[in-house]
């Protein structure tokens, strides 16, 4: 089933734009205003579970979202694209950048905002089982989680309304798969002595430590050649949010 998805702009650049988590791609709408939509066209995609694509199930991993991608580029005759993913998204466009796609479909450019390593977290159980509460029904716990990607920064509502938009745009199945995926997952091997010259990450000073530009610097900065660094020194994990303006001039130069 082809997952949904959202055009917006009419540039001949195309852009595929995936969502993180907490959020469907309606986590971007405070960015779009300030996208450069006469160069690029944007394609926001739903992953299974998740906004228009919530009726689909799935098994919520890599490998699925790489063949739903092909299946969405197959359907937009794409065959050149760039790719912007976020956090949990962010994983996988470093997977993208050393993973053909069965469509044939070649990626130009990709930002990775905030992206989760490529060796995963390998949590412990009293951590694990914190997270998967959270994205059942655990509230509170899912406002921790928000507290903490943003630096303690923001009152309650920002917070309440982080995690009600998470509850409503999502499936608890599909929020407990994808945190599966990118606590367990490692591939971290298919980067090392990569060059990844095409690859941008942006990240942000408040963000925690997993995401941050220090631990990006550690993990893929050493294992592959040629990746840009960008950082944010007034944002945390959500800069569409927190500083769009900012954050759509270095996903422009990203793609440039």
């Amino acid at each position: 089933m082809l997952l949904s998805h959202t055009l917006y702009g009419t540039g001949s650049e195309k852009v595929i734009v995936i969502h993180d988590w907490f959020s469907d791609c309606s986590g971007y709408f405070s960015l779009k205003p300030y996208l450069d939509t006469k160069t690029y066209t944007f394609c926001f995609v739903d992953l299974r579970g998740y906004g228009g694509s919530k009726e689909i199930s799935g098994e919520y991993n890599l490998e699925e979202i790489h063949n739903d991608l092909s299946d969405v580029l197959h359907h937009l005759g794409w065959k050149d694209f760039h790719f912007i993913g976020h956090s949990m998204t962010g994983l996988y466009a470093k997977y993208l950048a050393v993973h053909p796609l069965s469509s044939g479909a070649k990626v130009q450019k990709i930002v990775a905002i905030a992206p989760v390593a490529a060796k995963g977290s390998e949590p412990d159980d009293e951590t694990r089982g914190f997270m998967l509460s959270a994205a059942k029904d655990n509230d509170e716990a899912a406002g921790g989680i928000v507290t903490m990607l943003t630096g303690e920064r923001y009152d309650t509502g920002f917070i309440q309304e982080k995690v009600q938009r998470w509850r409503d745009c999502s499936t608890p199945e599909a929020r407990a798969g994808y945190y599966h995926m990118f606590t367990d997952v490692d591939f971290h091997k298919d980067l090392q002595g990569k060059t990844l010259d095409h690859l941008t990450i942006i990240t942000g000073d408040h963000d925690f430590e997993g995401s941050n530009a220090a631990t990006m610097k550690d993990t893929i900065g050493r294992w592959a050649k040629g990746v840009k660094f960008e950082n944010i020194p007034y944002s945390g994990h959500y800069p569409m949010e927190e500083c769009p303006p900012t954050l759509a001039a270095l996903l422009h130069a990203g793609l440039r």
